[in-house]
């Protein structure tokens, strides 16, 4: 993948002729980019299938960034017919397997898919570059957790007398209490009057 100051560029595909590279990246849309791009089969081990591959598709896979979403998705284009035949964008968590170096898997939103690759060496560009972006991202993760301030928990003795609310069947009480005392108070206020005349 080859840097123009910070823009990466298409990375095109080894079996594909330079004029079909050059309309995939038009099929890619505006403001889009492949990071890594092989020719593919795609199979989805569906749940009424029992565990079994089916073949869905054959066509050209594209690591993609997607600049106005703001996501990276696995694109897989029918170059001859110039459409989108099948996605997947990369999720938290997202898992990207090698059972063997040309057979790639990963979850989707339903089942499992397969990537079979027609080039072992597209296969291994695709996967360090997949690889390499999650490492990227949960590094990210990881810095904004560290960077993130602290917040204080308030603890009891952090705790000011304004931050604890009284219970509402106390204030029955206390307000007794205070009645209670404003009437001993009062007591001995006449008592005092009546020693002094």
């Amino acid at each position: 993948m080859s840097q123009q100051g910070n823009r990466p560029q298409n990375v095109s595909s080894n079996l594909l002729f330079p004029a079909e590279n050059e309309q995939l990246f038009n099929l890619l849309g505006k403001r889009c980019v492949t990071l890594a791009t092989g020719v593919v089969q795609v199979y989805l081990a569906l749940p009424e299938s029992r565990g079994s591959w089916t073949k869905r598709c054959v066509g050209v896979a594209c690591f993609v960034k997607d600049n106005p979403k703001r996501s990276y998705f696995i694109r897989v284009y029918d170059v001859k017919k110039c459409v989108l035949i099948w996605e997947q964008e990369l999720y938290n968590q997202f898992k990207y397997n090698t059972a063997m170096p040309y057979f790639h898997t990963f979850a989707t939103d339903d089942c499992q898919a397969g990537l079979n690759f027609a080039d072992e060496r597209e296969a291994l560009r695709f996967k360090r570059t997949i690889e390499d972006k999650i490492r990227q991202k949960q590094q990210k993760k990881q810095e904004k957790k560290r960077q993130a301030p602290s917040v204080p928990v308030p603890t009891p003795q952090h705790m000011k007398v304004a931050d604890v609310k009284p219970d509402p069947s106390d204030n029955m009480a206390l307000s007794k209490r205070k009645q209670d005392k404003g009437t001993l108070k009062g007591d001995k206020k006449k008592d005092k009057k009546k020693k002094i005349n």
